[in-house]
């Protein structure tokens, strides 16, 4: 479970999050809501471990990690959490597989065990054939895969996704969340989300609307008809 009490970030004078107080459940589709620059890549750098509240604390499988030091943020952020940047972000010099398989790299996996839990994976979500193609080689949604595979090629509990469907089209942004879903439910890894996108809404399990520095939760019952007021770009 992720709990944000009282959480305010401000960078300098700006007020970003202001006394934020959510709950988001284990094996969740948590959705984050809201216009530029509402504050929903600030929510998920605060979870990842990447910035610090300003006040307030996170915390996260009953662990403060606000207070956590360098070297048992490092570990947390290797372990606990797996990030998925926006518009697909891969090495372009590595192929596919090679991009799959830096988190093993980095954590030290013998190359045997990252190579067979990468074709595993790749198998799985479907694909195997682009693992020797160049990100610029493949389709958006292709990408977006691998990028997903990246992010849980650890084993990590929960998944931080900013804005995945940005740029894709109809069909390959339904593979996306299709397969964010799927991990929810088979793995139960807990999804949080920063997205503009409609679609996202009817994979939502929690819906958290940002709005100056406000986050407020939708209420369940309220979930299948929300809508967003306005035209949101994303942050």
């Amino acid at each position: 479970m992720i709990r944000l009490i009282n959480v305010t970030k401000k960078y300098g004078d700006k007020l970003i999050i202001n006394k934020a107080n959510i709950f988001i459940a284990d094996a969740s589709f948590a959705i984050l809501w809201g216009k530029s620059g509402s504050g929903k890549t600030t929510v998920l750098n605060l979870i990842g471990g990447l910035e610090k509240p300003t006040e307030g604390e996170i915390v996260v499988n009953k662990k403060n990690i606000d207070k956590l030091s360098e070297k048992e943020l490092v570990q947390y952020r290797r372990e606990s959490v797996g990030i998925i940047f926006q518009n697909a972000y891969l090495q372009p010099q590595l192929s596919i597989s090679d991009n799959i398989m830096l988190p093993g790299i980095f954590s030290g996996l013998p190359r045997e065990k990252r190579i067979k839990r990468m074709s595993i994976l790749a198998e799985k979500f479907g694909i195997t054939s682009e693992l020797n193609s160049l990100p610029k080689e493949v389709s958006g949604g292709q990408a977006e895969r691998a990028c997903i595979i990246r992010a849980i090629f650890l084993g990590p509990n929960i998944i931080l996704a900013d804005e995945p469907t940005n740029n894709l089209d109809d069909s390959n942004s339904k593979i996306v969340l299709d397969t964010l879903d799927t991990l929810r439910k088979q793995m139960g890894i807990t999804i949080v989300m920063s997205t503009h996108d409609k679609n996202a809404i009817r994979y939502a399990t929690q819906i958290f609307d940002i709005s100056e520095g406000v986050i407020n939760e939708i209420p369940n019952e309220k979930i299948a008809t929300f809508r967003n007021p306005g035209e949101n770009d994303g942050s």
